[in-house]
């Protein structure tokens, strides 16, 4: 046995353009339930408010638009709070310009911080034996 499919809405435009090319004789009943996977007793019940001149000109758009208009600002809303995250978080992780002046890689340290692929040390990718290993950020590993 099929399972039923969920609930569609369809817009007061879509309903009075297909009863109209359904009562112009354009389009078969039968080919419009099989072209947009409508039930005859849907067609037939919009059929009989068209017939009617009963379709409401447009508060199915407008919930609609309201209710997208909702959704909308709180999406916005979240997009302005996770920036404000993102850039608490950039500020924390970046180290203080001074004390990395003060090391004796320092130079290398701000050139590896403004380039993250660049590699620290020498050119061939090798630990050089005077200077110990830089280690941005220990915590960058973890998983969150």
């Amino acid at each position: 046995m099929p399972t039923r499919a969920p609930y569609r809405r369809h817009s007061t435009r879509f309903k009075l353009q297909v009863c109209q090319d359904i009562r112009s004789g354009l389009v078969p009943r039968s080919e419009s339930q099989r072209r947009y996977r409508l039930s005859n007793s849907l067609i037939q019940q919009w059929l009989a408010l068209f017939d009617r001149d009963e379709f409401d000109a447009g508060g199915d758009d407008e919930a609609l638009s309201n209710e997208c208009s909702a959704r909308l600002a709180a999406l916005e809303r979240d997009v302005g709070w996770l920036t404000r995250e993102l850039e608490q978080l950039r500020r924390r992780l970046q180290p203080d310009a001074a004390a990395v002046s003060d090391r004796p890689d320092g130079p290398e340290l701000s050139a590896k911080l403004a380039d993250p692929g660049r590699q620290v040390g020498g050119d061939d990718g090798a630990q050089s034996e005077d200077r110990p290993a830089v280690l941005l950020n220990p915590s960058a590993s973890r998983i969150w």
